[in-house]
């Protein structure tokens, strides 16, 4: 089977390892084709070693989307063999945007009766090696939470535990049940969906990311979404490396139907602590076969090159 790697970030966009460290990591290992998803930024020096060492890439970048009519936020992977330079402009200014939004959103909390300092999170999660443009709501939550006193705020407030989670999706995201009390409003810095086709190519690949989590394992609204992407620009879906066997057989029909490319891997972090939605690189789902990762290699392979 060919070994590839599809979906996985470097410290540009998440966690852990720099691109010095994960070439070292994969020096000594057989890659037929492999690529780097940051979170809404190309990750040039990847790819232009992996070209100096004869390994197999391109560029590819996970973009921050939304269907603003339908309240649903996605991550879309854009593949090409050439930066587009409008993308990489419009990429810069949703980072700029997103990072102002936490500012204020920090802010926001601690007026409201919050123990938080921007500066504080900042200094946090630069001491963590993160890319502080690539940060978010999320990473706001997990802050947050980091204070017993914020927690005792929370519960005494709503007389309610909330988990991490749920303190991240209902206060924190726009349309959350307690987010007209506590989300800072600004204006929308992600990909409007039909935005999205004004940096296509005849060369690009657009893959809806991770779509069993994304869509919560909402199968029924999935295929409505591929259905509108597909009239948009959509023309591959990614099958994430926990996606059941369910959910496989749903996208491979999907493929057909629409002759789409399927997308593959892991969706690496290189977290240090446990977690359950993103695994090792290289991690294939148990649930594909050789032929159809081969099928789907040459397909992209064409489309690439």
């Amino acid at each position: 089977m060919k070994n590839l790697e599809m979906h996985f970030h470097t410290k540009l966009s998440d966690w852990l390892k720099s691109n010095d460290e994960v070439f070292d990591f994969l020096k000594w290992k057989k890659i037929d084709f492999i690529t780097a998803t940051e979170h809404d930024i190309v990750n040039k020096d990847f790819q232009e070693n992996m070209n100096l060492a004869w390994v197999k890439t391109a560029y590819w970048v996970e973009i921050s989307s939304c269907d603003y009519m339908d309240k649903k936020s996605m991550h879309i992977l854009n593949y090409s063999s050439i930066i587009s330079e409008t993308l990489d402009f419009r990429l810069e200014k949703l980072r700029n945007d997103k990072i102002e939004k936490i500012k204020l959103q920090i802010e926001n909390l601690k007026n409201k009766g919050f123990i938080s300092d921007y500066y504080e999170f900042i200094s946090h999660y630069e001491k963590k090696g993160s890319n502080i443009f690539n940060l978010n709501s999320y990473d706001i939550a997990i802050y947050i939470y980091k204070n017993k006193e914020n927690v005792s705020f929370i519960e005494k407030t709503y007389k309610y535990k909330f988990s991490e989670e749920e303190f991240y999706r209902q206060f924190l995201k726009k349309w959350g049940k307690f987010s007209h009390v506590w989300w800072i409003k600004l204006p929308d810095y992600e990909f409007d969906l039909k935005e999205i086709t004004s940096h296509i190519s005849s060369d690009n690949i657009f893959s809806l990311a991770h779509p069993n989590l994304t869509f919560e394992n909402n199968i029924s609204y999935f295929k409505e979404k591929v259905k509108k992407l597909v009239e948009f620009w959509l023309n591959a879906i990614e099958i994430n490396s926990i996606a059941s066997k369910e959910w496989i057989e749903e996208i491979i029909k999907l493929q057909k139907k629409y002759d789409l490319i399927l997308t593959f891997w892991s969706d690496c972090h290189f977290r240090e602590d446990f977690d359950w939605k993103h695994r090792e690189i290289f991690k294939l789902n148990p649930f594909l076969t050789e032929k159809i990762v081969n099928e789907n290699y040459e397909k992209i392979m064409k489309k690439l090159y």
